[in-house]
């Protein structure tokens, strides 16, 4: 019995306990709404305070340095700044927090050369805090002279297939790399192919170009940043098909030096264009070259017997060579043997083969015999062979006389017409132009062919030959020049001369020029060269009567080409003598100017120069009539201005200005200057000749409607109008006041503007200057309603709307202790009325 009243008990007690525990719940959360509810109200009228330290760093560029700001910290804290660059060793610098809670810390420009992300970490007793951030620092621009171009060879075959592998490299003047920046890789030759490999430079600055060429000779490459436009400085010399790459023996003494600077023709083709690599050979060596034999001089169409023999860098002949070896030469009419120039090697020829009467000469002169292997450009050989014989002057067995063009003639016209005499009844063959050109002679041996010749090109070589080859002409030089010659510069000295005075007139051209003629007015004009400037021409003349006059002139160069331009100058009046004894007075609003009458020479009247400089006028008025006097006005008040006179007749003028005389308009100009919520007005250039008490300031929003006025005293020059309001016109007008207390209407300057917002919060602006021998005045009395447009102020020193915030506030308060007084009162009651009930049972 007695376990189970206390089983009873103890199950109660848990009712009553967790009846209580929700009762308490529910109250705490009712107060914690409530307490929510008042915070987030309060928070409309007083601003959030900083609940955690912040720090930023922000963003730059290589080598200008950056700011570190730190804010809502504890103030008296101190800190190490740890700044970690990506490159380098790491940067300390202690920073204590000021009283408001921030601090500062500028990063010097030595300590940002290095682009990349940089983070800075806060430290405390040499132990890391949470608080850190990252800022990057971006590379710098373009450096000509830190940027590189780079290239896997030094040395490529001029075959158009071997290539070298350029690479530029973009960098700041710290050597940082610049990525995702276009680069245009520029030859110094138009036969060289570049090839962009990549299209920018990556992360580390490079891109990649792929060069080739055909032509022998340096490669000069240098690259050009496109966004920049820079040049770099570095410039990479890349050798093609170079006599040093080469590695070949040959000629009559078993040397060879590589090949010369000469074209070289083979039988259907143009040029050479050989490349590969031969098999190593077992006890002579590797191939190196070819020694050809061949007799030192022939005689033009005479047939040679020449032999090859392959042979190593000893000179040894190799017995086991076998290929296709090509043979050129410096003649582009020579027959060479076999099928165009292609000489097979067969195991049986043991390296070396002997062509019988397989080769001639059909030009005189000096003239070279090359062999290259047809897979290896650079096992190779030649030998010099001396052809003589013929009767024309390049050894042509029978004469082409070719009478026009003439040898080294410079033509201005693509379209050649050549004539001349030979056999008669030939069948002839012009080439040199853009085609081949066939025609024949007739009954008297006379030609005439017309050629074509490639605008594109400026030096051609003609030729003139027969279909069997024994008739030539030989090469004839011609120049295509169609470039007109220039005028560079026409000048006359003085510029504008004085009619009947001397003046020189002086005629530069460039130095292509073989006419000259020039005419002045339709006239002509003879002028003279000095032989230290042949270019340049010149004549001293009488200048003509005042007015515009044209120059003429016609120049011819060597091709004929001809131009014609023409020049204008003009010749001024005779001036009329210098006006003298100007004076200027100021009289009220007006200026009053005099000056001496010009008697040396009878004058209709005068110019009088207005200018707000002693050197510079801005206009300038005539008089009716030969006056003396003047008067000058609707001037700028306060003003300086400058005067000077000059005597006129007809449209001449005098020569120079009278001397300058200087005077002020009595008034005032106000001036304006646009601040943070206001205006600061000044007048200091103000004039007058009547002593001031004081000036009555007036402004509004409207024009002509002043709704503010101020009384300022007659000292100041200059007053600030404060607490305006930003971004509103203003008019504003300034009304000076003599000692007898009246308006001085005839000085009253105005002005508008409007107050601007300053960046960066607020800016004092300077302070009025007190001015001196101040003196009161009793009669002098503020208008009335000096402030009548200034708001009206509450009574009780307070805006209802608070008194209504506060109300609220406290009937707010009220309700919750209410509710909760109510709430412990019925928990109260229950818990008495249970425990009534326990004991009665």
């Amino acid at each position: 019995m007695n376990i189970l009243v206390e089983l009873r008990e103890i199950a109660f007690r848990d009712k009553i306990l967790r009846y209580i525990t929700n009762a308490m719940i529910r109250s705490n959360t009712h107060i914690i709404t409530c307490i929510a509810n008042a915070v987030a109200t309060l928070s409309l009228v007083i601003p959030m305070s900083a609940l955690a330290l912040n720090i930023q760093a922000d963003d730059s560029v290589a080598g200008l340095g950056t700011d570190i700001d730190i804010s809502q910290a504890t103030p008296g804290d101190v800190f190490t700044v740890v700044i970690t660059p990506p490159l380098g060793s790491e940067v300390f610098t202690n920073v204590t927090i000021t009283n408001v809670g921030t601090a500062h810390v500028f990063v010097p420009g030595a300590e940002t050369e290095v682009a990349g992300m940089y983070t800075v970490q806060l430290e405390t007793n040499g132990k890391a805090t949470e608080y850190s951030t990252e800022f990057e620092i971006l590379a710098d621009s373009t450096h000509e002279s830190s940027s590189t171009l780079t290239s896997d060879t030094s040395y490529i075959a001029a075959d158009g297939s071997d290539s070298a592998k350029v690479t530029v490299i973009l960098r700041d003047r710290y050597g940082n790399p610049l990525a995702n920046r276009p680069v245009k890789l520029i030859s110094s030759r138009t036969e060289d192919m570049v090839e962009n490999l990549t299209f920018e430079t990556n992360q580390t600055g490079e891109q990649q170009f792929m060069v080739r060429t055909q032509k022998a000779g340096a490669i000069s490459l240098r690259a050009i940043d496109f966004i920049s436009g820079n040049i770099l400085t570095s410039e990479l010399i890349i050798d093609a098909g170079s006599n040093e790459q080469n590695l070949a023996i040959g000629g009559n003494d078993n040397l060879y030096s590589g090949f010369s600077n000469r074209p070289l023709y083979r039988p259907g083709s143009s040029t050479t264009n050989f490349g590969a690599n031969l098999q190593a050979q077992v006890g002579y060596g590797p191939v190196a070259g070819f020694v050809i034999a061949a007799p030192r001089t022939l005689k033009v169409n005479e047939d040679a017997t020449i032999r090859i023999t392959a042979v190593d860098a000893e000179g040894n002949r190799v017995e086991d060579y076998t290929g296709t070896i090509l043979l050129s030469s410096t003649d582009p009419n020579a027959l060479l043997p076999i099928i165009n120039g292609q000489v097979p090697m067969r195991v049986q020829d043991t390296g070396s083969k002997q062509l019988v009467l397989g080769t001639r000469f059909r030009t005189a002169g000096e003239h070279e015999l090359h062999a290259v292997d047809s897979t290896n450009s650079s096992v190779g050989g030649y030998t010099t062979i001396t052809v003589t014989g013929g009767s024309g002057p390049n050894g042509a067995t029978k004469l082409i006389q070719v009478d026009e063009p003439k040898d080294n003639a410079i033509l201005n016209e693509t379209s050649v017409t050549i004539t001349g005499t030979t056999e008669p009844f030939v069948n002839l063959i012009a080439t040199g132009g853009i085609e081949e050109v066939l025609s024949e002679t007739d009954i008297n041996g006379e030609f005439r062919i017309q050629v074509e010749l490639d605008p594109e090109i400026a030096e051609h070589t003609l030729r003139v030959q027969d279909d069997s080859g024994l008739l030539d002409s030989g090469n004839i030089d011609v120049v295509f020049d169609a470039t007109p010659p220039d005028i560079l510069s026409v000048t006359v000295s003085p510029e504008n001369p004085t009619e009947g005075t001397d003046a020189l007139i002086v005629i530069e051209t460039d130095d292509t020029v073989a006419a000259f003629a020039a005419k002045l007015d339709n006239k002509e004009l003879e002028m003279n060269t000095t032989p230290s400037k042949p270019n340049t021409y010149q004549a001293l003349i009488e200048a003509p009567k005042a007015g515009s006059h044209e120059i003429t002139i016609t120049i011819v160069d060597e091709a004929q080409n001809e131009v014609t331009e023409t020049s204008i100058f003009r010749t001024a009046l005779k001036g009329l003598p210098k006006v003298t004894g100007v004076e200027a007075t100021t009289k009220d609003d007006v200026i009053d100017l005099q000056w001496d009458a010009v008697t040396a020479e009878k004058v209709d009247a005068y110019r009088i120069y207005v200018g707000q400089t002693a050197t510079e006028f801005e206009f300038s008025l005539d008089s009716n009539q030969a006056t003396t006097a003047a008067q000058i006005a609707g001037l700028q008040p306060g003003v300086d201005y400058y005067f000077a006179v000059t005597a006129l007749k007809g449209e001449r003028e005098s020569d120079e200005k009278s001397e300058v005389a200087k005077a002020t308009v009595y008034g005032m100009n106000l001036n304006t200057q646009a601040q943070n919520n206001s205006i600061q007005l000044d007048w200091s250039n103000m004039q007058t000749n009547i002593p001031l008490s004081s000036f009555i300031l007036e402004y509004g929003v409207e024009p002509g409607a002043f709704t503010e006025k101020r009384i300022l005293n007659g000292e100041l020059r200059n007053y600030t109008i404060r607490d305006l309001i930003n971004e509103v016109h203003y008019f504003i007008q300034l009304t000076p006041v003599s000692l007898t207390g009246e308006l001085v209407e005839t000085m009253v300057a105005t002005a508008e503007d409007k107050p601007v917002k300053v960046a960066g919060g607020f800016r004092p602006s300077a302070a009025e200057p007190i001015p001196d021998n101040l003196a009161f005045n009793a009669d002098l009395q503020p208008p009335p309603n000096l402030h009548g447009s200034a708001p009206e102020t509450s009574s009780t020193g307070l805006p209802s709307s608070m008194w209504f915030v506060a109300a609220a506030m406290a009937f707010a308060g009220w309700y919750i202790q209410w509710k909760r007084k109510q709430q412990l009162q019925s928990t109260l009651s229950f818990m008495q009325a249970m425990d009534k009930r326990y004991q009665n049972q």
